[in-house]
């Protein structure tokens, strides 16, 4: 049974190796976006999804690794339940409570923030289907036909649904498997028909890419590691790149002007900041406008909109002094704390036995008459002689497993952390072996002693596991149990 210190131990470490790990990826990142000029924007955005996925794979592999194959110090596998049956609860002293406390604090706030982040991602989920339920279905057939047309080009095989927005004014694309293309009412009123067919074809680009399959992984990402800034930078420039990409592939495809689309694009986002004015639109798609996140300071929105007219070598990256700072700050916290994290989780479960206080002796029990005398019972038939029994079996103790195990743990450091120096080792007070036979362990053989071992801190019993796959005992596992001080004999 995985214990809760188990799965806290598991959970920082990874939240920590995350803390490192992501901000050397964002770092790689970096470099790549300023040095990958010559690269297309489509190449930039898959090395950019595999950097994110990096980022996700590092802490869950660190994180499965400590919970199955419970690379974490022992002292997290035995709890204070465990010392109950045989010491006193007020003798069982907890040490190092406040850096348990310092990891409960962290699994709560990490799961507090990822419930948030959940909830944030559900309810864009919610407030989707409910445009899809308002929305239009009334498509006018020439709009219909221009669909079909553009699909045909960019070879989408599936069928792609049109539907009219009648209050807001941002296209999106929503859907995996049977996606659906929302196009603003106003866009076909106040548009010309070659900007309208640029939009429309901006978004089958978005369909024919899998974007809305993207887009989902990045929010996957940002909900499990919220709490780190190079996450949400790298899901920026993706974003970024991804327009990029979008608007490549939609030219390339259908054949647009450059400007045609840029013109597109400028219109559509005078018509957004019109009807947006005052008020800020928290729920975006996978959509035109994400490219456009701070069209308020204009930088992003008119470098998309240069290089759809210029068409420049790359994309400018920026990495702001902040986010660096950050990004510093997270990287020496991990690489300092998650070197010592076993150790403190590892302090913070020792526990001291404390001496027993003494059991006063009990009263002799007053002498018993004596029985009467029972007749004589009539006598047994003789017993035939038993066969001769053949050699006496050797001591338990002085057995070839025993000896095997004695000797492994008369160096353990388990035993010396809790008996302390001096060890000596009592004859077993219990002894079992035999042979497994299962199909993927033929012939194996198993012991299980009860040992009591005493030490300059006191005396505790061992119950120790050994098997023998390869003519070699070696113990597998090994328990401590706790012993009472034993009551002073009576005199003779």
């Amino acid at each position: 049974m995985i214990s809760i210190l188990l799965v806290q131990s598991a959970l920082c470490q990874a939240l920590l190796t995350a803390c490192w790990s992501s901000a050397l990826i964002a770092v790689g990142a970096l470099m790549y976006f300023r040095l990958a000029r010559q690269h297309s924007a489509a190449q930039r955005h898959l090395s950019g999804m595999l950097c994110i996925a990096l980022t996700l794979l590092i802490p869950l592999k660190v994180f499965f690794a400590v919970l199955v194959n419970g690379d974490v110090p022992d002292a997290l596998l035995t709890t204070t339940e465990g010392f109950a049956a045989v010491v006193p609860p007020d003798v069982l002293i907890p040490e190092g409570s406040d850096t348990l406390a310092l990891a409960g604090w962290i699994s709560v706030f990490w799961l507090a923030g990822v419930t948030a982040m959940a909830l944030r991602w559900t309810v864009a989920m919610l407030y989707l289907r409910r445009w899809q339920q308002n929305i239009s279905t009334r498509v006018p057939p020439e709009l219909s036909a221009m669909l079909q047309t553009l699909r045909q080009q960019m070879q989408i095989r599936r069928q792609v649904s049109l539907r009219l927005l009648q209050e807001r004014l941002e296209p999106w694309t929503a859907h995996l498997w049977h996606p659906v293309i929302a196009l603003p009412q106003q866009v076909l009123q106040q548009l010309p028909v070659q900007h309208v067919r640029a939009i429309l074809a901006h978004e089958l680009a978005h369909i024919r890419r899998l974007d809305w399959l993207w887009n989902q992984i990045q929010l996957l990402a940002e909900t499990i590691l919220f709490f780190h800034p190079a996450v949400w930078w790298l899901s920026k420039q993706i974003r970024t790149e991804r327009e990029h990409a979008t608007d490549d592939l939609a030219l390339r495809c259908t054949g647009t002007d450059p400007l045609i689309l840029a013109e597109a694009l400028t219109m559509l986002a005078r018509l957004q900041g019109q009807q947006q004015r005052g008020r800020n639109s928290s729920w975006q798609l996978a959509t035109v406008s994400q490219a456009q996140d701070d069209a308020g300071k204009g930088s992003r929105f008119r470098q998309r909109i240069m290089r759809l007219l210029n068409q420049p070598d790359g994309p400018a990256v920026r990495f702001s002094m902040p986010l660096a700072v950050l990004m510093a700050l997270s990287f020496t916290g991990g690489v300092v704390v998650a070197p010592v994290l076993p150790d403190m989780v590892l302090k913070a479960t020792q526990i001291q036995i404390a001496t027993a206080p003494e059991i006063p002796e009990l009263p002799s029990l007053p002498e018993l008459p004596a029985s009467p005398t029972l007749p004589s019972l009539p006598q047994a038939p003789d017993v035939p002689q038993a066969p001769e029994l053949p050699a006496a079996i050797p001591p338990l103790s002085e057995s070839e497993p025993y000896q095997a195990v004695l000797a492994q743990l008369q160096n353990d450091p388990g035993i010396r952390r809790h008996a302390g120096a001096d060890l000596q080792f009592g004859k077993p007070v219990y002894g079992r072996i035999y042979i497994r036979e299962h199909w993927f362990e033929p012939g194996t053989s198993y012991v299980k002693y009860h040992i009591p071992v005493s030490g300059s801190q006191g005396t505790a019993m061992v119950v120790v596991h050994a098997t023998k796959p390869d003519k070699v005992w070696k113990v597998d596992s090994i328990d401590l149990e706790a012993l009472p001080k034993p009551a002073a004999s009576a005199p003779a």
